[in-house]
């Protein structure tokens, strides 16, 4: 993560309670001018995905969708989560997003990035965040439409299993400007990560199925008064 001598400042200033928000609205010394936010619903939506076991560098996409009535601008966010298993290895978040463009396309400051562990106490949930790199301004968010929040890259663990991917509604804000959407407006839409075989290993387990379904059709058929 980069550094940035004025954020150490700004943390100072608004305490331990808001500094994630000094992450998201003040790095590098970037403050942005008030403004008060539209009447709009924004849902965030952890797209599900699956991965084979053993696989490596595996996309998990967050999404941003501004469901009306108003446009809004939105100058910061942040995204946090947990997940139903701890061993699933996260590699990076990047804005190279596929399913709708990046919500800061050409035009942001951080990436977005992870946000540093040492910031947060132990056992936190996963954060990610960025900017507009334009200090005073932010992107316009039409009614109906829909941007990316960032690409979560990951290592598929084994065995075969389902991962819960649960948003956080208290690490889970927008901003435009310095003013924090309020919390009503944010709707959570959490996904699942389906770990699967390896492609080789499906016809085996296929083949082994089937001849256990056949061998316990036949014990019934040896049972059953009457049968001969």
């Amino acid at each position: 993560m980069r550094s940035h001598p004025e954020l150490d400042l700004f943390y100072k200033r608004l305490g331990s309670q808001i500094w994630l928000w000094g992450l998201c609205l003040c790095v590098g010394g970037i403050c942005l001018n008030s403004a008060t936010p539209a009447r709009a619903d924004l849902l965030v939506r952890v797209e599900s995905t699956s991965a084979w076991t053993g696989s490596v560098f595996n996309p998990l996409e967050f999404t941003l969708t501004n469901s009306g009535p108003d446009a809004v601008n939105i100058g910061a966010f942040a995204v946090g989560f947990a997940l139903s298993n701890s061993g699933l290895n996260l590699i990076d978040v990047t804005y190279d997003t596929t399913l709708a463009n990046f919500i800061f396309q050409g035009s942001s400051l951080l990436g977005p990035s992870l946000v540093d562990p040492s910031f947060m106490p132990l056992s936190s949930p996963v954060i990610f965040a960025d900017v507009y790199d334009i200090p005073g301004s932010s992107i316009t968010l039409l009614a109906g439409e829909t941007v990316g929040l960032g690409v979560l890259w990951f290592d598929a663990p084994g065995p075969q299993q389902i991962i819960a991917v649960i948003l956080d509604p208290s690490l889970v804000s927008f901003a435009d400007d310095i003013n924090l959407f309020p919390d009503s407006q944010i709707q959570l839409m959490d996904g699942t990560l389906t770990i699967l075989p390896e492609p080789g290993t499906l016809p085996l387990m296929l083949v082994a199925t089937t001849g256990l379904l056949f061998s316990f059709g036949k014990r019934r058929q040896t049972v059953l008064p009457g049968s001969r």
